[in-house]
């Protein structure tokens, strides 16, 4: 399973960023993850043209789990 990761910036205040997490479903590939990515991305820039898209990744969502 893979986490989406979109990290924006603030376009007037490029140091003051934010990230936003989206878990994808199981049978998601990498592939598939960062295509849904790049229209996720473009979905938001869309609604909030203040910010713009710093970085993205794509992660096994078990690289970001706690430890049991």
């Amino acid at each position: 399973m893979y986490e989406l990761v979109l990290i924006y910036c603030l376009i007037a205040a490029p140091d003051r960023c934010v990230e936003r997490d989206a878990p994808l479903a199981d049978a998601v590939s990498a592939y598939e993850c960062a295509l849904s990515g790049q229209m996720q991305a473009m979905r938001y820039l869309d609604l909030h043209p203040e910010w713009h898209l710093s970085r993205m990744s794509c992660r096994s969502a078990t690289q970001h789990e706690d430890p049991a």
